[in-house]
Formats: structure tokens, C-alpha cells, sequence
């Protein structure tokens, strides 16, 4: 019973120390290469500041999640772990020189048709409102949504790491298996040892290559948990966000 408690903990604590030294190093190359994050008239911040720190932040989640993978011999995550790492990759030539909207678009429907087909076939989000059909086109573009959610809201100090640490620990305490126990922990240690560097005044920014990836996996956690009656939970969980970012996005197209 210990080994199984001590387990979760210690992932937690080597994503933490993993992504607070990596995150401080990252933060010396990108002022050495000068990737910063100019503000603008829709910033909140007013200087600029290093973009790039989701190098350490989605790097560490991706080796801890991996870890633990080859240690329980649970491969059911290895392709949306392939589709994050493709998701960072394109994102990071976006955050260093700038892609158009359509292929990042395309890379992201790519990851979630990836994510979309690793589900087993009777893991249904809806629990059989909707066909399997609409099910999986529904969850699809809920995913969409909400990786581009996610990202739109990085750029305010610490509201990305805090939301990660919220919606990973809300989801440990309402599907307490040992898988989802393990890969949210894992994600909140990553989450806190950036926010030492992301806390205000925040001194870098996850940029397109953290916040994208980690939305990302974020929405495969979400999914888990509505596959598997917890629905409700899945949905109130990111909902500040999701309602704060919608309500943004409307009122500039509005205006």
C-alpha cells in the first residue's frame, strides 16, 4: 500500500524539480536567441518577455508520463504522447518564426484525430446521448476548441500553470485511478515548478509550444474522465476558463 501512495508522490516531485531547473535554463537560451513575446495593445504585460518556457514545462510531461508508461506497462497513451510531441514541434517554429493559422490548424486536428482513434471504441463521452459517430465528431471538435482555448489564454502571469494545477488536481480527487492519479500529478508538478518562473511578474511565458501540447493532454484527461461517468466533473472542471476565453473571443468578434 505504501509503494502504491509513494509512487504518484514521486512523480510529482520529479516533474517539479525537472521543469523548475529546466524552465530556468530554457529562460537563459531564449534571451540568449532573443525569443520574446512583444506586447501589444491586448497584452498584460508591458515589457517583453521570454516565449518558449513549455520546452521544460511539456518536455518533463511528456518523460515523467513516458516513465511511469514503461514502468506499469500502460501504452495505451504512447500515440497522444507522439501527437503532443508533433504539436510541439509545430508550435515551437510558430513561437520562433511564425506559421499561418491553417497549418497549425491542421497539426492540431491531426493530434486529435490521433488521440480520437486510440480511444477504445465503446469510451463514449456523450455515455450514448449521440451516436458513436456524432460522439467521437462532438468530442473532436470540443478538443479543438479547447486547445485553442487554452492557448489564447496564455500571456497573463501564472493563469496557465494555476488552471493546469486546478483542472489535473480536480480530476486526481474525482477519478481516482492509478492511472489518472499518476499522469495528473505528474502534470501539476510540471505546472508548479514553472510557475516560480511565471508567477507575477512573470519572467517567461510557456509560448505556443507549451500551452498547445498541454492543452492538448489536459483534453485527453478531461475525455478520460467523461468516458468513464464523469462527465459533469470533465466540464466544470476547466469551465472558468472555457467561459472566460469564450466570452473574450465573442466580444472582439462582436465588436
Amino acid at each position: 500500500m505504501t509503494g502504491v501512495i509513494l509512487a504518484p508522490i514521486t512523480l510529482f516531485f520529479a516533474a517539479l524539480i525537472l521543469s523548475w531547473l529546466g524552465t530556468g535554463g530554457v529562460l537563459v537560451v531564449l534571451r540568449w536567441h532573443g525569443i520574446f513575446d512583444l506586447p501589444n495593445e491586448r497584452s498584460s504585460h508591458a515589457q517583453p518577455t521570454p516565449r518558449g518556457g513549455g520546452i521544460a514545462v511539456v518536455g518533463t510531461v511528456l518523460m515523467v508520463w513516458t516513465g511511469w508508461a514503461m514502468w506499469t506497462g500502460v501504452q495505451s497513451q504512447t500515440f497522444v504522447l507522439l501527437a503532443a510531441a508533433v504539436l510541439a514541434g509545430v508550435s515551437f517554429v510558430d513561437d520562433v518564426r511564425g506559421l499561418p493559422p491553417w497549418p497549425r490548424l491542421a497539426a492540431q486536428g491531426a493530434a486529435v484525430a490521433v488521440g480520437l482513434w486510440a480511444l477504445p471504441v465503446e469510451n463514449l463521452v456523450f455515455q450514448g446521448l449521440l451516436s458513436p459517430m456524432m460522439d467521437r465528431a462532438a468530442t473532436g471538435l470540443a478538443w479543438l476548441w479547447f486547445v485553442n482555448l487554452f492557448n489564447f489564454m496564455d500571456g497573463i502571469d501564472g493563469i496557465t500553470g494555476l488552471e493546469t494545477l486546478c483542472v489535473a488536481g480536480g480530476l486526481a480527487l474525482v477519478v481516482p485511478t492509478d492511472a489518472m492519479v499518476a499522469r495528473c500529478l505528474a502534470m501539476m508538478g510540471a505546472a508548479l515548478g514553472f510557475l516560480r518562473w511565471n508567477w507575477h511578474p512573470a519572467r517567461i511565458f510557456l509560448g505556443d509550444i507549451g500551452s498547445v501540447p498541454l492543452g492538448y493532454l489536459l483534453g485527453w484527461l478531461l475525455i478520460g474522465a467523461a468516458t468513464t461517468g464523469h462527465g459533469t466533473a470533465a466540464l466544470i472542471l476547466p469551465l472558468y476558463y472555457l467561459t472566460d476565453a469564450t466570452l473574450t473571443l465573442g466580444w472582439r468578434l462582436a465588436r
